[in-house]
């Protein structure tokens, strides 16, 4: 089989003054010697396409024509049996006037009748000086760290901010770029998370999205507001038994529907849909569409009108089938199937032997005329069919369909790569495609190939595009710079891969097994550049969008920043589009926008009048421009969106109304409300811990005249105030009063009158501080580590085990006082121990307390758990059916544990690690261990220090 090791060649040649490089992996048959072919004529790169059975058709002493190709010899002689030893005298203009002349190095020469002929058109192929589809940078989403199953998008108004996620070993990892994926931060491992991440962005791109499996399998999602960097806590849509979900947000400017986020996932192969009215902070009660045919790997689109379609292969039947939705998702259509499949589900090749080639939807709209195409992998013809062969009998392409009417029709586009190769001869795989639709047209693709590995048991990440709504396809190219190989771990090469597209700006993700140090390495891998097929362009940017406007204010001004993308240097002509009605006099202080020097701006200027209502108002700025497409088109319009943030006048002071003044058990998260004032836009509401306002533990702007806490301090008094804020004001306007409050105390809270301290304090910074740990069975594991302190460089560490292990920290004897009530031990810990799906732990934690010394010890029950309840019993291991913590994992928090019923006596705490005989996960660290009691003062006694409680 050494004849389909591609190796790769390069020769210089010379055609005319043409200098070709010849890449002999090029080629669709290795069985040529494609640098031989300038023998017959000069270069071009359509030879690539030319195979052994061609040649055979030259005869032997075959005429040399040096401005004639053989590519196009081969088509005369096929076209014109007739043809003898010698070509008619005019073939060269045969040759100028079908394909108007050289293509060599991706750039078209047209000569003769070419020109005339081919004024614009450029056969699908790269036409002269544009830049080739090489990535310019190809960068793990995390150096070291095994990942796998990447997912990608961009900011559709930043290109250069990108937000990923990939499958890692903690969980899912998502990560954050500001240099269009050259370089990845990661932002944090989703806590309890299993898999499958999927991104996108609003249409404003101030927020993205992400959703994953948790380690119950179950479906969630969160938001980011600051570009991915940090991200709010998960949210559950589903509890458990969901599986391959994936976001998608309409950003169309004309959709009824825009900013809705919709969620596709199946439950046991039925396909579900959810969605979000209210940019993420909500979703619905899924939509289960249990009369449909099952199925898995779904994907969502929409197009400009706001119609949802529905993309998933069915299981039974087996065709790729779409559902439509023209309400923004309260109800769908009956499906209709786009295509027949030739596979089921998956089946197995050499390089997908073991978790086998995953057959799922990859879908995208043109929203220049809302062509809707979707990809999907599928057993070729002459594969073994439905899922049931070896992976020798199998044969794996990719396959594109569209439909020009709104998803009522679909016809299958040409395919995106040689389709030439068959089972028996010279086999290659293409799986698990990622498909995304350019803002000027142009359809880009990527997927694994096989071409250049040992009998298609390695992957390469390749690329194309069509320029012409996928009639033809470019010359698919190899993405990546290195061959992976396979590796038999279960994941091999993951379910999928992820592209984006913004602008002139294309990054793709994918799981990458490439050798590192002579052996494979699983890795998360983004491959960064410029778009190949990006049409010159520009954008619409302004410092900040809000504008904060009162009425009788005139000349307001806003810089509008415009910004040529891959060199577009026409003018832009700006104009207010959708316009509020107190806003009058618009103008530009330059307009057009000449961008023949670069980057350039306008001021726009306008005056407020009266009679508009307080609160934030449209105003969309228009800018045209000439179109530069490669994909033919009009004007290229931007939009740009500006808040006008109205008030009619000053505001007065407010009257507070709850809680009321002098309020007692007041909850943590309460509610608080005031009177509205009519001009007011904001309000800004205090809350303190005295009435001076020197210590604020909330300090808050919201644009209604309520405001829900979060985590207010316990068992405390508090003062709080409110201001009226407007656009009129030359200040905030407070309150007529201050009230004041006292919230409900929790569990182990000391009165009111009384604060915590600490008897005993550990931190474990000088050492062991008389900690001693040992083993009941197997080792040990317990040792001072700085890896990851919760307070200063040092805690105490349970390493883990992937055997049966029982091990124990314990304390020196600590004499707890009297008095001090209520009496609690309270520690902070980092759980990463193995959790059960269904509930519970194999691998966890437990604390126990002793009153004689050490010699026996009783598990402290959850009863006495004032936070941080056991997570369930222990599954396995030496302490099998006991209650234990397993976060898995569990990031620091705070365990106060109630120890008020030993007040007197002599305690030694244990905590004690419990390990199965199998998987083994981070570890348990502790740090920060307190008694903690009420007193009424910080005081000395028995010779130590007492110190606020943490």
């Amino acid at each position: 089989m050494k004849r389909y090791i591609i190796l790769l060649l390069l020769f210089t040649v010379i055609s005319g003054s043409i200098n070709a490089e010849i890449l002999q992996s090029l080629g669709v048959d290795q069985r040529v010697d494609y640098s031989s072919l300038t023998q017959y004529g000069p270069w071009d790169d359509r030879n690539y396409q030319v195979t052994k059975e061609d040649l055979d058709i030259l005869p032997n002493d075959d005429q040399y024509l040096s401005n004639v190709p053989v590519f196009f010899k081969i088509k005369h002689r096929k076209d014109n049996p007739q043809i003898g030893k010698y070509y008619p005298r005019s073939t060269l203009q045969a040759f100028q006037i079908q394909y108007g002349g050289l293509l060599v190095n991706g750039s078209w020469n047209k000569e003769g009748l070419g020109i005339g002929y081919h004024p614009e058109d450029t056969y699908g192929k790269t036409p002269e000086n544009t830049i080739l589809a090489v990535p310019s940078s190809e960068t793990p989403l995390e150096i070291g760290v095994n990942g796998n199953e990447a997912s990608v998008e961009c900011n559709p108004t930043n290109q250069n901010i990108c937000v990923a996620g990939s499958n890692a070993s903690g969980g899912q990892a998502m990560y954050y770029s500001t240099n269009a994926g050259a370089t990845w931060t990661k932002s944090q491992t989703n806590p309890s998370s299993c898999c499958d991440p999927t991104i996108d962005w609003s249409s404003d791109g101030s927020i993205v999205y992400q959703a994953d499996l948790s380690s119950s399998i179950g479906v969630r999602w969160s938001r980011s507001l600051d570009q991915g960097v940090t991200w709010e806590s998960m949210k559950v849509l589903t509890p458990s038994g969901s599986d391959k979900e994936w976001v998608h947000v309409d950003r169309s400017q004309t959709s009824p529907y825009k900013d809705n986020v919709y969620l596709t996932y199946h439950n046991s192969n039925v396909m579900q849909f959810a969605k979000s009215e209210d940019f993420g902070v909500t979703m619905s009660t899924p939509t289960s569409f249990g009369s449909e045919p099952q199925g898995i790997g779904s994907d969502i689109t929409t197009d400009t009108n706001g119609n949802i379609y529905y993309f998933y292969p069915t299981l039974s039947n087996s065709h790729i089938r779409v559902l439509k939705s023209t309400d923004g998702g309260d109800s769908f259509a009956a499906g209709v199937q786009v295509a027949p499949l030739n596979g089921t589900f998956d089946f197995p090749i050499p390089a997908m032997e073991s978790r086998e080639a995953f057959i799922y939807t990859s879908a995208d709209v043109d929203t220049n005329n809302n062509t809707i195409y979707v990809a999907w992998t599928d057993e070729t013809d002459d594969s073994f069919g439905g899922g049931n062969g070896s992976a020798s009998q199998n044969h794996g392409w990719i396959q594109v369909a569209k439909s020009t009417d709104a998803g009522a029709n679909w016809t299958m586009c040409a395919q995106p790569h040689d389709t030439s190769d068959t089972i028996g001869s010279n086999p290659i795989d293409r799986f698990h495609p990622w498909l995304k639709v350019g803002e000027n047209g142009v359809v880009h693709i990527v997927y694994y190939d096989t071409r250049h590995s040992t009998n298609r048991t390695g992957v390469d990440l390749f690329y194309t595009s069509s320029t012409d709504g996928c009639a033809n396809w470019d010359v698919e190219e190899r993405y990546t710079t290195e061959t992976s190989v396979n590796i038999n771990n279960g994941q091999e090469w993951g379910d999928y891969n992820g592209l984006s597209v913004v602008l002139d700006r294309i990054v793709s993700t994918h799981t990458d097994n490439r050798l590192v140090g002579g052996s494979a390495q699983q890795t998360a891998m983004a491959l960064a550049g410029e778009n190949p097929k990006g049409s010159p362009t520009f954008n619409l940017s302004v410092d900040n969008s809000q504008i904060e406007v009162c009425s009788g204010d005139t000349g307001v001004s806003k810089t509008i920043n415009v910004t040529p993308l891959m060199d577009y240097n026409n003018s832009v002509t700006l104009s207010p589009s959708t316009t509020p009605a107190f806003v009058s006099n618009i103008g530009f202080s330059t307009n057009p926008v000449s961008l023949a020097g670069g980057a350039n701006s306008s001021d726009l200027s306008f005056d407020v009048g009266a009679g508009g209502t307080t609160g934030i108002h449209l105003f969309k700025i228009i800018g045209a421009g000439p179109s530069v497409q490669i994909v033919e088109g009009s004007n290229i319009v931007r939009e740009l969106d500006l808040n006008i943030l109205y008030s009619g006048g000053t505001t007065s002071q407010t009257n507070l109304t709850a809680p009321a003044n002098g309020a007692s058990n007041v909850s943590l998260s309460e509610t608080f409300t005031w009177d509205a004032d009519a001009n007011a836009t904001s309000y800004r509401i205090q809350i303190a811990t005295e009435i001076t306002f020197t210590n604020i533990v909330v300090d808050e702007v919201v644009d209604t005249n309520s405001y829900q806490a979060s985590e207010l301090p316990s068992s405390t008094q508090l003062y709080w105030r409110v201001a009226t804020q407007s656009s009129c004001n030359a200040q905030d306007v407070w309150s007529f009063a201050v009230f004041n409050f006292t919230t409900t105390a929790l569990p182990g809270d000391c009165v009111i009158g009384l604060i915590p301290v600490a008897t005993v304090a550990y931190d474990f910074e000088s050492g062991a501080q008389g900690w001693t740990h040992s083993a009941a069975v197997g080792q040990d594991g317990w040792s001072i580590s700085t890896s990851n302190p919760h307070s200063g460089i040092q805690s105490f560490f349970g390493a883990p085990f992937g055997s049966n292990n029982d091990t124990s920290l314990t304390s020196p004897q600590v004499s707890l006082p009297i008095g001090r009530s209520p009496l609690t031990l309270q520690f902070w810990n980092h759980q990463s121990m193995e959790d059960r799906s269904g509930g519970g732990c194999w691998d966890g934690g437990l604390l126990e307390i002793s009153t004689d010394g050490g010699n026996n010890f009783d598990q402290v029950p959850n009863s006495a758990m004032f936070s941080d309840p056991y997570d369930g019993a222990l599954g396995g291991g030496p302490l099998s059916g006991s209650d234990a913590w397993c976060g898995d994992p569990q990031d620091y928090l705070n365990s106060i544990v109630d120890i008020d019923s030993y007040s007197g006596q002599d305690v030694v705490f244990r905590f004690r690690k419990s390990n199965d005989g199998s998987v083994a996960h981070g570890g348990w660290h502790i740090d920060d261990v307190r008694v903690v009691g009420c007193d009424t003062d910080l005081i000395f006694e028995n010779g130590f220090e007492v110190v606020p409680a943490q």
